[in-house]
């Protein structure tokens, strides 16, 4: 039986009487729940906070039998709950866009850095949880791309890079609301290096291949989201443009470590691939293993101030903080080489080459299996990623570049080990 009772809206010190519905309840004949929509008036700025009361009545006697956190009004007690988001008719009638907060919180199950946000590693675990208020509507994005529309959100981090973890959400038709997060992950639990001072010692640009990053003084140190790629057993050209302006230095060590095992560490005495002293431009070469490990990993690249004077300045070691310089990190992807069984060679073609809006790809199989395509800018930055079904044989599928800005890109395809690359020029 559904009972309703006559409440006239009023308002009592910091309650005010909205109105009401009524829900009968199974429990026994005799009773019913009341919900009732109230609002408060001492929340400050917030005029409009949402509230609903739960009480068990008996309908005979009308008589409030069990609440559970009963604050008087009039003749009858009610159990206050601030949020009541899950209702929508509640929501309607307290919320207006001025209530509207887009707000979350996180926390990181089992990252290996400090910091606010913390850093994060490949494998981490981070959980999102919605504190949004007024919103009937949300969305997770990661760097722009809806993840999920799940009140809360749980975030595996696959690969290395810089991700800004975004929550949107809005009331009916007002403005879309949002907060955002930025968070570094890197490909393992790596230590830290920087320079405590580098106002007058740092690197103004570094060259891999022919990428060269302008960074000049990051204040010592600097994650570089830049995504180069190399092969293993490949000779590849650097180049370092080294500032040093403090009294009695002209020069600065320069050093190269790549984790080339990834087992997140620079230990390994081989994985020093560059060392020098450069006391203006100074370019090179570094030869990646033939052994490498194929896939994302870690390159760390060391700047510290050098004094030709007794004692003499030691050189840096992976791990160190020193005084004057700067440490830049950047993401390595090592590609493998293929393996020597012709039947897994596969060869590709792109037309038409420069492109304006699509490119047709023509990739000849030894294998049926997957194909991994990637493409990338030429400041080592992913802009396009899939995963499509070949057949032995001749294959076709379509890119579209039609978002894409001008210039030329790295077209890699990979079917199991083996790994083909090709450039392509997007004109406007």
């Amino acid at each position: 039986e559904e009972v309703a009772y006559s409440v006239e809206e009023s308002n009592t010190g910091d309650l005010a009487v909205a109105g009401y519905r009524d829900r009968p309840i199974s429990s026994t004949d005799s009773d019913t729940r009341d919900a009732w929509l109230i609002k408060t008036n001492s929340m400050g700025e917030k005029a409009c906070e949402m509230g609903i009361s739960f009480a068990t009545l008996d309908i005979t006697s009308g008589r409030v039998v069990h609440s559970l956190v009963a604050s008087d009004y009039g003749s009858a007690s009610i159990t206050l709950q601030t949020f009541v988001d899950a209702d929508p008719q509640i929501r309607s009638l307290c919320c207006t866009c001025d209530d509207v907060v887009v707000d979350f919180s996180y926390l990181s199950a089992s990252s290996c850095f400090s910091g606010t946000p913390p850093g994060l590693k490949v494998g981490d675990v981070l959980y999102f949880s919605n504190e949004s208020k007024c919103v009937d509507r949300t969305g997770w994005f990661i760097n722009g791309e809806l993840v999920s529309t799940d009140e809360d959100f749980t975030w595996f981090p696959s690969e290395g890079g810089t991700f800004t973890v975004t929550l949107k959400g809005r009331l009916g038709d007002c403005e879309i609301q949002e907060k955002s997060e930025t968070f570094t992950v890197y490909p393992g639990c790596y230590c830290t290096s920087s320079g405590a001072n580098s106002a007058n010692a740092y690197l103004n640009s570094f060259c891999f291949t022919d990428i060269c990053v302008g960074s000049g003084d990051d204040g010592g140190y600097a994650f570089n989201d830049i995504n180069f790629t190399a092969g293993a057993g490949d000779s590849i050209p650097v180049a370092f443009d080294p500032v040093v302006t403090s009294p009695f230095s002209t020069g600065a060590y320069l050093r190269i470590w790549i984790d080339y095992n990834q087992n997140g560490s620079f230990e390994d005495p081989a994985e020093l691939a560059y060392s020098g002293i450069g006391t203006g431009f100074t370019s090179g070469d570094i030869v990646i293993p033939g052994d490498a490990m194929g896939g994302q990993t870690l390159m760390r690249v060391q700047m510290k101030k050098w004094l030709p004077v007794i004692p003499v300045i030691p050189a840096p070691t992976p791990c160190e903080h020193f005084a004057e310089g700067e440490v830049e990190d950047y993401l390595l992807t090592i590609l493998t080489p293929r393996l020597a069984n012709p039947e897994l060679d596969q060869q590709f073609e792109v037309w038409p080459n420069p492109a304006t809006d699509q490119v047709t790809v023509q990739l000849t199989s030894q294998l049926n299996g997957e194909a991994k395509v990637s493409l990338i800018d030429m400041q080592g930055r992913l802009v396009m990623s899939s995963t499509v079904a070949v057949q032995e044989g001749s294959n076709n599928m379509q890119l579209s570049v039609d978002g894409l800005a001008e210039g030329l890109y790295i077209l890699n395809i990979q079917v199991g080990e083996s790994v083909q690359q090709q450039r392509i020029s997007v004109v406007r």
